[in-house]
């Protein structure tokens, strides 16, 4: 990795200028130039380091809301808490989604109906697990029940337990009668308490985060999942109460396989990988569950090689022409297949670079018969560029006119600039924004397969907005690439994920910091996952109390 651990990080306070287009969108970043740079201004030079305990100047202590696990973060610790257990398949109330994300911390509010899915999922648990296989011993005494609330409550309530608490449960335990029953109850009851449902980070004396909650916000955050019994070793130990104890975990954390799982969540949500699995596509093209889950298996398994295994930069989730391929995948990119399952190939890269001409994103961003320049347009504006776009007005009518009324051929391009903004109606105003960015990608029919006709008319995927003129989508993703604004808003989704929804942590220092870290430095996708779990404002947060 191109992380050199042991010399510790350095963060730059630098403020960006910030400016908002005016009308359909409000979103951070400024006018790009034609070389994909944002009009932006530095100012401050923070002397914060890393490796110390210093919080850098200007940050400032921030609430930190009670964060309810998310449905992935449920699953996936109950699967750590529980190894070798047989799970019930889970099946609960659908999180909210904000900007994207599943694991927001004001959307994560308890119902009836998720509080009874958690008891039924508590029970069934229960009811199946060999006890015996969670600690060190299995008598049917006093002494025993002790060891076993505090073994097992450290790890489900990923710190210690008080001693009320300790004998609220060795109560519990006796109540069962045998050390089986006694355990499953202990163990259905530990799973239903909001000490192992949620993640409150209420600090220690000096209002900071305890070395518990720094484990658990770091493993949350890298891994997705509970801190492992090394974390919580280490904060029993003291050991992260220091930047420099962290840093020593983060290295680990970062060369765990756990790590996979962490990224490809935040890039999943980020990206709307799984949205490619609920899209119809003509009976022709053979699309079912099976290929749909190839087209998002491929973007995934590019995603983690190209960024985390292969230590590339952020640019390269962009501009990679090294795509993951099996058979179904192959012939969409037009390129030999492999023997069996999945292996690399180089292809065109005048036609395929990077994520956005992946079939995933292509193919769930368009209509069973054609390609949706509007959807394909939201998308990059939203989720590259941090440039959400409103919704159309109230009242207005969305729906396309049939292109076989059109008295004469059309391209996909031509058809919906006559529906969207030929006549200069109230849509125009946003779909001057939303249509350049999604005629881009006009090369691409509705299964993510480059063309260069359609509908026997050559494809125009040229255009200029914000700044930028291109031929195409290829070439629009290299400026892309290049520009602070998708650094930036690399930057914010990272921070949104990573702290459930408070991109503003620290006052907006961590943002400061890290956009003008990565726009200085060709920071590799590794570093940038560590600069941000290094942050002394994420590790060691100072807190604002109540009374504040």
């Amino acid at each position: 990795m191109r992380m050199q651990p042991g010399h510790g990080w350095v963060w730059t306070a630098g403020v960006l200028a910030v400016s908002t287009l005016v009308g359909c969108y409000g979103g951070r970043g400024g006018q790009l130039d034609a070389a994909g740079e944002t009009e932006s201004e530095s100012g401050g030079d923070g002397d914060g380091d890393g490796a110390d305990d210093q919080i850098p100047e200007g940050c400032e202590a921030t609430h930190a809301p009670i964060r309810r696990l998310s449905h992935t973060e449920y699953a996936n610790t109950l699967r750590d808490l529980l190894p070798g257990a047989t799970l019930p398949a889970i099946s609960l109330a659908a999180d909210p989604r904000v900007r994207g994300f599943s694991n927001n911390a004001g959307a994560l509010t308890p119902s009836d109906l998720l509080t009874r899915q958690y008891y039924e999922v508590a029970r069934s648990i229960a009811r199946n697990l060999d006890v015996t296989s969670l600690a060190s011993c299995s008598s049917n005494t006093a002494s025993c029940h002790a060891d076993f609330v505090r073994d097992f409550g450290r790890r489900a309530f990923r710190r210690p337990l008080r001693s009320d608490e300790v004998d609220t449960f060795v109560a519990l335990f006796a109540a069962g009668g045998s050390y089986e029953v006694g355990a499953r109850l202990v163990v259905q009851a530990m799973l239903q308490s909001p000490d192992f449902l949620y993640r409150p980070e209420l600090g220690g004396e000096n209002r900071t985060l305890t070395g518990y909650e720094t484990a658990s916000r770091l493993s949350y955050f890298l891994w997705a999942t509970m801190p492992d019994d090394a974390l919580l070793d280490a904060a029993e130990a003291g050991e992260l109460d220091s930047l420099a104890g962290v840093q020593s975990h983060v290295e680990r954390m970062l060369l765990d396989d756990k790590l996979r799982d962490g990224v490809l969540v935040f890039h999943r949500e980020w990206l709307d990988l799984e949205r490619i699995r609920n899209v119809m596509k003509l009976e022709e093209e053979g699309f079912d569950a099976a290929f749909a889950a190839s087209m998002q298996e491929s973007a995934e398994r590019f995603v983690w090689d190209r960024l985390f295994a292969d230590d590339g930069s952020i640019r390269d989730l962009l501009v990679s022409t090294q795509i993951p391929v099996d058979a179904n995948m192959a012939a969409l990119f037009g390129v030999d297949p492999p023997a069996q399952g999945w292996h690399t190939a180089t292809v065109d890269g005048t036609q395929h670079a990077g994520i956005l001409t992946q079939p995933a994103v292509l193919a769930s961003h368009a209509y069973a018969g054609y390609p949706s320049p509007v959807l394909r347009g939201v998308f990059v504006l939203d989720r590259v560029l941090c440039t959400p776009v409103s919704p159309p007005p109230p009242g207005v009518d969305t729906v396309l006119p049939d292109p076989d009324e059109s008295p004469e051929p059309l391209t996909n391009r031509q058809w919906y600039e006559n529906a969207t903004t030929a006549k200069g109606n109230q849509c125009a105003a946003c779909h001057n924004l939303i249509n350049p960015v999604g005629y881009a990608f006009e090369h691409y029919d509705s299964m993510g397969r480059h063309r260069e006709l359609d509908n026997g008319m050559p494809v125009d995927a040229s255009g200029t907005v914000m700044g930028l003129e291109y031929d195409d989508g290829v070439d629009l993703s290299a400026q892309i690439a290049s520009s602070d604004r998708f650094r930036g808003c690399v930057v914010d989704n990272w921070i949104t994920y990573a702290t459930g929804g408070n991109a503003a942590l620290g006052g907006g220092c961590v943002q400061d910091d890290l956009r003008q870290t990565l726009i200085d430095s060709d920071m590799s996708a590794v570093e940038l996952v560590a600069a941000l779990a290094l942050h002394p404002m994420f590790s060691r947060a100072p807190l604002v109390s109540e009374e504040e």
